[in-house]
Parts: structure tokens; sequence; C-alpha cells
């Protein structure tokens, strides 16, 4: 994979919390919490704002 380039479900997880859609649903399934903070952690880290994610996330 390339550096910084998001993947499917991270898109589809940043339309449903920029536009309330729920296209992530509708293509993966609902989303835990576990998933959610892998999700959300891999964003970050291809934006290169880790510093933002606290070290117990």
């Amino acid at each position: 994979m390339i550096r910084g380039v998001l993947t499917i479900k991270e898109r589809a997880y940043i339309i449903d919390k920029i536009g309330g859609t729920t296209y992530y649903k509708d293509e993966f399934g609902p989303i835990d919490s576990e998933t959610e903070k892998t999700i959300i952690a891999s964003i970050f880290k291809k934006l290169e704002l880790t510093y933002y994610i606290p070290n117990d996330f």
C-alpha cells in the first residue's frame, strides 16, 4: 500500500462522519469500537498526525 492513501473503508468512515451517511454500514456492516479505533489510528498515521493519538489508544 502506498503511504498516505486511504483505503475504501477509511474513506467510507470519513464520509459517514462528515456527511451523516450510512455508507460504511451499508458496504461493510456495523462497526465495532475496536475496528473504529483501528480505522481512526490508521487515518491519523497516514496524515502524519500521530502525535494526536494517545499512547493507550
